[in-house]
């Protein structure tokens, strides 16, 4: 079957619109009404603002507030960078796939991304707290605040790796085999471009060759105006031959059977008459030709 040429996509579905997750920018993923992308910026969309934990004292029982660095939180794409995978996104944009779901496959793989990350984050603030109030309990401890600080933010680096590593993977399944579209489904208010496959060139064959029967029909009809018009000629010049000939009748009823002599000179007066009704038709005639 041959596959139908994908019409422009209807307007953008608001399914994924307005969803923000902790943290996040509310103009991350800017959207047009047709999906297409119009901003791709990604710097500081998860840019969090530092929090604190509980007063700890230290070593040395100075209390001391440290903020929690969240800048590790920042999105990073799968290697070849920010710009390898918007550039993949702006050549492949996937707008038949956004208006058969309603949402955009990178969008949601976007979301699903930093859902996963803000997970990683929330987990990793909640044991490094469980874990300065496990130590600060243990008598004798000489862990610091700073050093749990420090082994929280190398553990979520190599964390932060290994998601990023298996995300690739999770992606390229996703895109391929849950959220692409093959190219013989269509949508069902597409299903005339599967029954109408014609291309852009065959369209304008299509219209040449309607104004060439529109010119053919307007000629047509000029010539079919114009026998109109010469039959009512001749039925009007068939009228009069009928009123002449019952003329003529008329005139035999009332004189009886004429000589030689008499229908020669009553020809001879009438000839003229005749003439003339000749003449009118003749000149009647031209006109519808020259028309």
């Amino acid at each position: 079957m041959a596959t139908a040429e994908r019409p422009l996509p209807l307007p953008f579905s608001p399914l994924f619109r307005g969803c923000s997750f902790p943290g996040q920018s509310q103009d991350f993923f800017c959207t047009d009404r047709s999906g297409m992308l119009l901003s791709q910026t990604l710097t500081g969309s998860l840019a969090k603002s530092p929090e604190t934990l509980p007063a700890k004292a230290d070593h040395e029982g100075n209390q001391q507030q440290h903020p929690v660095s969240r800048s590790v939180g920042r999105w990073s794409a799968p290697p070849g960078g920010k710009a390898s995978a918007l550039a993949e996104m702006s050549i492949n944009p996937l707008l038949y796939e956004t208006q058969f779901f309603g949402f955009t496959p990178q969008t949601c793989m976007l979301r699903i991304y930093i859902a996963f990350q803000d997970y990683l984050f929330e987990v990793m603030v909640a044991v490094e707290k469980v874990i300065l109030k496990k130590a600060s309990s243990l008598p004798g401890s000489t862990l610091s605040a700073v050093q749990i600080r420090g082994s929280t933010e190398t553990f979520l680096r190599f964390m932060r790796e290994r998601f990023n590593r298996l995300f690739v993977k999770m992606e390229q399944v996703l895109l391929q085999l849950v959220l692409n579209i093959p190219p013989n489904i269509l949508l069902p208010e597409d299903r005339s471009h599967e029954k109408y496959p014609q291309g852009r060139e065959d369209f304008h064959l299509l219209q040449q060759e309607v104004e060439q029967l529109r010119l053919r029909y307007k000629a047509e009809l000029g010539a079919k105006h114009a026998l109109l018009a010469e039959l009512e000629v001749q039925k009007v010049t068939q009228a009069r031959l009928k009123k002449t000939l019952h003329w003529f009748d008329g005139l035999g009823d009332a004189h009886g059977p004429l000589g030689l002599g008499e229908m020669m000179a009553f020809l001879i007066q009438h000839s003229g008459r005749l003439r003339s009704i000749t003449q009118d038709v003749t000149q009647k005639s031209k006109k519808l030709t020259t028309q």
